[in-house]
């Protein structure tokens, strides 16, 4: 589907608006789609179950309640485990009420031993915060978030871009901007950082480089040194720009994203990093992203994108 949207708009650009109507156009229920994006995308809510009255029922068979607490129903295909001794019945639903009342036939052995709802976690499961995948949009979901601008040493044109990132987030709540200095350590270890500039102009990129970031995936000082799709340490090009995001070294389930620009084009273009939200890393070389990680968690080490295409 996404491949006949891209062939038909070619050379266009496509918003949500396009995408949603793509799907909507192919979908067997159109309205029960419309329901689904609103509820995950445009929503605020997230489900919200609880496993009631486990019970004889009066026709001798047995039942249990599966109740919702969202103010709209979820559409969920979840799964329940009935446990009983050593055997175990899984059994595959669709609820779509705020109850939903499931029957089963009288246990054999007895009473079940224990009904469990999402055993596997697939839709139901709130990430750690170690599960998340560091990136940029990481970074800005959290509620509480440090922006640290180096100190102008003379170079306004530049310090004009840093300050119009930190203006673009308005009157965020939770915001705290420094601007050249240090940055104190309730802040370093209660909320996540985005830090702009380069190390000498930018005290707090100097204290991040005391050690290697993100499982040694980073390495600041007079050499940056980063990890490319096959594992190895390389220096970055000097007159290269570096996005990057590694979990935080001071607060743990939180993030810290530096731009680094290595030339006056990196510091023009900064206001570009919103596009690449969702990249753990991204060098750019002469304005362009030549490499782009995103780092996935637990043994998949990485998804690469390089130039385009994804190896």
């Amino acid at each position: 589907m996404l491949r006949d949207l891209a062939k038909e708009r070619r050379g266009k650009r496509i918003g949500w608006s396009d995408i949603q109507a793509a799907f909507r156009a192919k979908a067997p229920d159109a309205a029960t789609l419309d329901t689904v994006f609103g509820q995950w995308l445009d929503g605020t809510e997230r489900p919200d179950l609880t496993l009631e009255r486990v019970e004889n029922a009066e026709n001798g068979r047995w039942r249990f309640v599966i109740r919702q607490h969202t103010v709209t129903p979820f559409i969920l295909p979840i799964t329940v485990d009935v446990r009983r001794g050593d055997e175990v019945e899984t059994r595959e639903l669709l609820i779509r009420e705020g109850e939903t009342i499931v029957e089963m036939d009288p246990p054999e052995k007895g009473a079940p031993w224990s009904v469990e709802v999402e055993p596997d976690a697939h839709v139901l499961r709130r990430l750690m915060p170690e599960e998340i995948t560091p990136c940029l949009g990481a970074t800005l979901s959290d509620e509480k978030i440090a922006v640290a601008l180096p100190g102008a040493n003379g170079d306004e044109k530049g310090m004009e871009a840093y300050r119009a990132i930190a203006r673009s987030f308005g009157d965020r709540e939770g915001l705290v901007v420094f601007e050249g200095g240090e940055i104190d350590l309730d802040v370093l270890t209660s909320r996540s950082l985005l830090v702009l500039g380069t190390d000498e102009k930018n005290p707090l990129i100097t204290k991040l480089s005391e050690n290697p970031l993100g499982d040694g995936d980073l390495i600041l000082g007079d050499r940056i040194r980063y990890r490319d799709a096959s594992g190895a340490m390389r220096d970055l090009p000097e007159d290269a720009d570096l996005l990057v995001t590694v979990p935080s070294p001071y607060a743990p389930g939180r993030f810290v994203t530096l731009y680094i620009p290595g030339s006056d084009l990196g510091v023009r273009r900064a206001r570009l990093i919103f596009r690449y939200r969702w990249d753990s890393q991204v060098v750019f070389e002469k304005g362009r992203a030549t490499l782009k990680i995103l780092r996935a968690t637990g043994r998949n080490r990485c998804l690469v994108s390089v130039g385009g295409k994804s190896e």
